[in-house]
């Protein structure tokens, strides 16, 4: 209820042109063959039940590289970076030609790219109220979002589950960026539950492979 009452504050045109700042509704440019895109973003096209839940995530389909990207923005000063695998390609003469990539795109302020990223530090706080308290690295502070998303079916009725989490490490001064979902999971739970603890270890894991030193300060929420 209150997405949706501080997201009727907006038109839709304008959270439309906010959703393809983050990269939304085109494909990343990554270079995995049939990525996709997601849908198609036309707000002209939306019903009236359309244009509130797509404040709320229903009603739109996105990658999680797209989702995850969303994190890396925020944690980059609101700065969208095209992602990439290939650095560059060698020829069979020994010619290396650089890749090519997009424009980074300014997608929020870093203003509020920073108020956003404290606010997610509270979805991973020890509070019993916390839905990503499951993610938490202890030593570190992490921003980050659950979300459970209804997937369809082999019928095609929207009946099935992705679980997903999504954050960032360490939130005062982002060095990583990871997504984790886990499609029609067995137990039928919720991103917080299942991604959250699968999060929690990947991130573990790579702060030590990378050497990053623990945050050293606590959120002021």
């Amino acid at each position: 209820t209150g997405t949706i009452q501080i997201g009727d504050l907006m038109t839709d045109a304008k959270r439309v042109e906010y959703m393809k700042l983050f990269g939304w509704g085109e494909p990343t440019g990554v270079e995995i063959a049939g990525e996709t895109a997601g849908t198609y973003l036309d707000p002209s096209a939306w019903d009236g039940r359309s244009r509130y839940v797509t404040m709320f995530g229903q009603g739109n389909q996105v990658n999680l590289l797209q989702i995850t990207n969303v994190m890396a923005t925020l944690g980059n000063g609101g700065l969208r970076l095209p992602l990439h695998l290939v650095d560059g390609t060698t020829d069979s003469s020994g010619t290396y030609t650089p890749s090519t990539y997009g424009e980074s795109v300014q997608a929020v302020s870093e203003k509020t790219a920073d108020e956003m990223l404290l606010i997610l530090e509270g979805v991973t706080s020890s509070d019993i109220r916390s839905t990503g308290k499951n993610a938490a690295i202890e030593g570190y502070r992490v921003a980050g979002k659950t979300g459970t998303a209804q997937i369809p079916n082999a019928a095609g009725q929207l009946t099935d589950t992705a679980a997903a989490f999504v954050g960032v490490v360490p939130a005062a001064d982002p060095e990583l960026a990871i997504g984790v979902i886990i499609y029609r999971p067995a137990t039928g739970g919720h991103g917080g539950a299942i991604s959250a603890p699968v999060f929690q270890q990947v991130g573990s894991a790579a702060l030590q492979m990378f050497g990053i030193p623990p945050s050293g300060t606590t959120p002021e929420l």
